[in-house]
């Protein structure tokens, strides 16, 4: 008795794979192509293993991006909740509030949280820096920034 299987060419599963990975629903590609979804399950599987290794070092390193990710937006959590003192309108708070927590987060970080450009930034702290502010800035933790720096920036056509 023949076997009643299907067999499918590398060429045909590499198209699948890629149908699957472009499609919102693995389902709906493997009704597309005419296919079991358990089998294309399967294929996506073996595929991960054929490129990590095996099947458990794959959950691991999705458990390692899962807890990354989660570590980020823990922190972005964590700016966002002591966020409730600043004027989002008056972006002198909002760049002040970056020179008091890079020391414990990443800079980066803080621009996509606060949306703030990295020129704007980098603007406002060379003429914190000219004035002869920064210092102080530092000193007392940005809260006694004096009227001073804040005048400089509020002058500024671009502030």
């Amino acid at each position: 008795m023949p076997d009643k299987r299907r067999k499918y060419d590398a060429a045909f599963k590499a198209e699948a794979l890629r149908l699957a990975e472009e499609s919102r629903f693995i389902q709906a590609a493997a009704r597309a192509l005419g296919i079991n979804p358990k089998l294309l399950y399967r294929w996506q599987q073996e595929q991960v293993v054929a490129e990590v290794g095996s099947m458990k070092m794959a959950r691991d390193s999705e458990r390692c991006a899962l807890r990354a990710a989660n570590k980020r937006l823990t922190q972005e959590l964590d700016i966002l909740k002591s966020l409730g003192h600043l004027r989002p309108a008056d972006p002198v708070s909002v760049y002040q509030y970056i020179v008091q927590r890079q020391a414990r987060v990443s800079v980066r970080q803080l621009y996509s949280v606060l949306r703030v450009t990295t020129s704007a930034y980098y603007a406002w702290l060379a003429k914190i820096i000219s004035a002869g502010c920064y210092t102080g800035m530092i000193r007392n933790n940005v809260s006694g920034l004096s009227q001073t720096c804040s005048a400089l920036w509020h002058s500024s056509p671009a502030g």
